[in-house]
């Protein structure tokens, strides 16, 4: 397991897969002449791999959880091996679910801590806190977004 950092990152992408990267897009242009960056970060980046990516804390020890089982057990061993096919080419979704039976894609299970589905994101590197608050993102983007902090490695 890799050890914990220093440097706290917060990375902020589309809700969904399929989100549109366009407000984002238009945000991160806006932090380029900011005269403080949100949660107190010391830089930006935009970061675009060319796909969508799986982006989470970056120290392991995350659970999965079934959408469907409120308050269910882990699914995290059989997320693993999906997410591994899918990095490989194949199915985006899991299945049977050991919860419930059901086939369920990628980014709708449950994770904790947060992690997400993107093809891009909006990293604010070296923040002094680990959430933004209120007002830090132009109105009607937070709710088409999601903040995942990162330990990076």
């Amino acid at each position: 397991m890799p050890l914990p950092r220093h440097r706290l990152d917060l990375l902020v992408l589309p809700a969904s897969p399929a989100g549109a990267l366009g407000p984002l897009r238009d945000w991160a242009a806006a932090l380029a002449g900011a005269a403080a960056l949100p949660a107190g970060a010391v830089a930006w980046a935009w970061e675009e791999p060319g796909g969508p990516r799986f982006w989470s804390s970056g120290l392991g020890g995350f659970r999965v959880f079934c959408p469907v089982v409120p308050d269910g057990a882990p699914i995290t061993a059989a997320f693993v091996p999906a997410l591994e096919a899918w990095r490989h080419g194949g199915r985006d979704a899991l299945g049977p679910c050991p919860r419930c039976g059901g086939v369920h894609p990628l980014d709708a299970l449950r994770f904790a801590p947060e992690a997400g589905f993107a093809p891009a994101a909006v990293r604010l590197v070296d923040v002094a806190r680990a959430w933004l608050e209120p007002g830090e993102l132009p109105e009607g983007l937070s709710a088409a977004v999601r903040v995942i902090p990162q330990r990076p490695g």
